[in-house]
């Protein structure tokens, strides 16, 4: 939105001084620049937008409950952000609010983690803080969370953010096994240029043996194509589904393979057969 103010016309240059005084988040500055805006152009297309941003960012979230942090976040997503990437652009606009997001994460910081209100945990909202060390801090006292598809989302997204594939492999495959449209959703916004290659190839080109296409297949089908993955996924905790059960024969499967077993690797391909024909030729013609 930032143009050049000498070759601008005033109503240009009058927004340029209150988006700059917004992006430096200098409060006094931007109320004299909206004013002056508002004196020469009252109609001024962006008027509405910084009157939403002065009028609706909470004042006060000391202690805040679940239910106003919930209410919150709602207005920040449908109303408070749309105006911001308006203003500031969509890459600055969410940067815009981390520090936003980091107060309501203090605010709920002594509260226990609930499944019903899992996006006003204080993990939650330091991952959209971008404070991925206290995120990962917070998500780590929730019992059991690798159980659990909100943390394991959250934690998932932390490892991609931080580019650690030995974490982000196998978080996402238990991802994609307990909740596959979690894994849809947060891949889309935090994956790694690699992961969502491999993603986009998998979700292109799979046809999958419980005729679910269900990214639950994702790790298995992995495995067959990119077996040098292989270490990355040998941490991963089982899991009862047909998708998982395959992509963990096949851990087995291609460690008898490394190792020369003949005999378990006959028994695990006639497995595989029986469980997954589809999966288990695609394995056979790469081999």
């Amino acid at each position: 939105m930032q143009l050049d103010l000498f070759r601008d016309s005033r109503d240009t240059q009058l927004r340029n001084e209150a988006v700059d005084a917004l992006r430096r988040r200098d409060g006094n500055a931007l109320r004299q620049a909206i004013d002056g805006l508002r004196a020469e152009y009252p109609n001024d297309y962006s008027l509405a937008d910084f009157d939403l941003i002065t009028a609706d960012l909470p004042a006060d979230v000391h202690d805040a409950s679940p239910a106003r942090i919930a209410a919150w976040l709602t207005h920040i997503d449908a109303q408070l952000l749309p105006a911001l990437c308006r203003l500031l652009g969509d890459d600055a606009a969410p940067r815009w609010l981390e520090p936003l997001f980091k107060s309501l994460a203090a605010s709920a910081a002594a509260r226990t983690f609930q499944r019903e209100h899992a996006l006003t945990y204080a993990g939650a909202l330091f991952l959209r803080g971008n404070d991925l060390a206290a995120a990962h801090t917070a998500i780590e006292r929730i019992p059991s969370w690798r159980r659990i598809p909100e943390p394991l989302s959250w934690m998932t997204e932390i490892a991609w953010r931080e580019n650690s594939p030995a974490e982000y492999w196998p978080l996402s495959a238990e991802l994609a096994w307990i909740a596959p449209s979690l894994l849809d959703s947060v891949l889309s916004r935090a994956a790694p240029d690699a992961v969502r290659h491999l993603y986009g190839a998998f979700t292109s080109g799979f046809e999958s043996d419980d005729e679910s296409g269900s990214s639950a297949w994702f790790p298995a089908w992995l495995l067959v194509e990119h077996s040098e993955l292989l270490e990355h996924f040998r941490p991963i905790d089982p899991h009862p589904s047909l998708p998982a059960r395959c992509a963990m024969l096949l851990v087995s499967l291609l460690t008898g393979e490394r190792s020369g077993l003949s005999p378990i690797v006959v028994e695990r391909r006639l497995k595989l057969r029986s469980l997954a024909p589809r999966l288990f030729a695609r394995y056979m013609a790469l081999r």
